[in-house]
């Protein structure tokens, strides 16, 4: 009986050669594949995106020029996140920082460019800042904010106060506060500057003095964008959200605060306070308060734990959005053990202070 023999044929390199551009083939193609799915997948993200901005555009009431304007901003400077352009405010700078570059030569351009994007981000609500997020650019001060200014770069310097009467994408303007008499600088001066923004940080920077215009009073700035984020309060200080009735007394002529307990209410509204410290509060009211008068509230400190009946003065009144009015005031008369009690509080809810931007650092004063 004959046996069956079995031949295993033996690959010849023409074999493995096949075989090899076989699977390089295959790969190929899986890359390429991969590559036209990932291409279709961005397409449709940016056809969603595009939608949604156009959407926006409706909701927020642009005219067809600033629609036009808007959609061309995008497709020039972020074509692939056209979204983002209306969600994320630096985003958006870095577009109109762009766009505005390319105007620099032609002065009655830049500025008139800067005035019509100034109206579309504040139909697009990128130009308030919210409580407790820092600034990066002087595009985000705010009207009527203090700003202080004064010459030259060491030393002993002259500082004088003035705010801000407005600000577009192409400058700043500031006035001289109320009694204040500020020698003019020549053009192209550059000018030291800081300015103190409550519920986040004391920031300084320089900005070049452009020109004075009298009619009004105003001195235009160009923007600065290399601002520096300088913690210096005397008092650590937290967030919080409180709502409560806030009493308006009548402050004393003479600064005596000895007899707090027995001065009454001349009005009462509802507040939100919004940050802490053991030197006092700040909060947002619903009407302007006159600066000489006190503030009476309660501040608590956490669950079955008894509220502090707290007084202060008030520093400083600066006028927020939706005729809202946003309040710093200090303790006056507190008790030593109130003091401490809240201080404690504060001090168990202090975050660690950290670098927000790598390109930002903080520091401590």
């Amino acid at each position: 009986m004959a046996e069956l023999g079995i031949f295993l044929a033996v690959p010849t390199i023409t074999h493995l050669m096949w075989a090899g551009a076989a699977v390089i083939g295959l790969f190929g193609l899986a890359v390429v594949l991969d590559v036209f799915r990932r291409r279709r997948e961005d397409r449709m993200r940016v056809e969603a995106d595009w939608e949604r901005v156009r959407e926006i555009a409706d909701e927020k009431g642009l005219s067809d020029d600033a629609r036009r304007e808007l959609f061309d901003l995008i497709r020039r400077f972020a074509p692939k996140t056209p979204l983002q352009v209306l969600t994320v405010r630096r985003e958006f700078d870095r577009c109109v920082d762009e766009d505005l570059a390319s105007r620099a030569a032609n002065t009655a351009d830049y500025e008139a460019r800067g005035a019509f994007l100034r109206d579309i981000r504040a139909h697009l609500g990128l130009d308030h800042v919210p409580y407790g997020q820092r600034i990066f650019s002087t595009r985000e001060l705010q009207r009527g904010q203090p700003v202080w200014i004064a010459h030259g770069t060491g030393g002993a310097l002259r500082w004088h106060r003035m705010k801000v009467a407005g600000v577009d994408e192409a400058q700043f303007r500031l006035t001289p506060h109320a009694g204040h008499d500020v020698p003019v600088p020549a053009p192209d001066t550059m000018l030291q500057c800081r300015v103190w923004r409550d519920e986040d940080a004391r920031y300084r920077f320089s900005a070049r003095f452009l020109r004075r215009e009298s009619d009004p009073p105003e001195w235009v700035f160009e923007h600065a964008t290399e601002l520096i984020r300088l913690q210096s309060r005397a008092h650590y200080r937290i967030r919080i959200h409180q709502v409560e009735d806030i009493a308006v007394l009548n402050a004393p002529v003479d600064g005596d605060y000895s007899d707090l307990d027995k001065r009454e209410a001349v009005t009462r509204f509802r507040g939100q306070i919004t940050s802490l410290s053991g030197g006092g509060f700040a909060a947002v009211l619903p009407q302007p308060v006159p600066k000489q008068v006190l503030l009476r509230t309660k501040i608590r400190l956490g669950p079955g734990v008894d509220p502090v009946l707290v007084t202060a003065r008030i520093v400083e009144t600066t006028p927020i959005s939706a005729d809202r009015h946003l309040v710093r005031a200090a303790f006056v008369g507190l008790p030593e053990d109130d003091q401490e009690r809240i201080t404690h509080y504060v001090m168990q809810h202090q975050p660690t202070l950290r670098h927000e931007d790598n390109d930002h650092p903080v520091h401590t004063a």
